[in-house]
């Protein structure tokens, strides 16, 4: 039977494939029977009675799993923004350090200049 067929394809996990199928009776008494998977046939890297267990060979070796990535990528990001807002507060200090700069030269250069006025009206 087809449909049975078709069960015993389904049975096997992550690509592996059925390549023992067998009919099994359900009861004595019932006429009725199901095809069962016996032997699944897996592909690398995984294992196990249905391809269910994944192991550390050809997948890791290749591949760099995102657990690991992540490991690696999210102090990078965490460096990256606190030279970011180091940079930002730093040329924000500046900036407002260069304008007191410039405001206390204009201050002063105008009080030369009203000190300038006062003694050119005493004259």
């Amino acid at each position: 039977h087809n449909w049975q067929w078709k069960s015993c394809q389904r049975h096997c996990f992550n690509d592996g494939f059925c390549s023992e199928c067998l009919l099994v009776r359900l009861s004595a008494s019932d006429n009725t029977s199901v095809a069962r998977c016996t032997q699944c046939h897996c592909y690398s890297p995984f294992k196990g009675d249905r391809c269910e267990i994944r192991t550390g060979e050809s997948y890791e070796s290749g591949v760099v799993s995102t657990s690991k990535a992540m490991a690696v990528i999210l102090p990078l990001m965490a460096l990256l923004v606190l030279i970011a807002v180091g940079l930002v507060l730093y040329h924000r200090h500046r900036h407002l350090r260069g304008r007191s700069r410039e405001h206390r030269i204009i201050y002063n250069e105008e009080r030369v200049d009203m000190d300038s006025a006062s003694v050119a009206n005493e004259a």
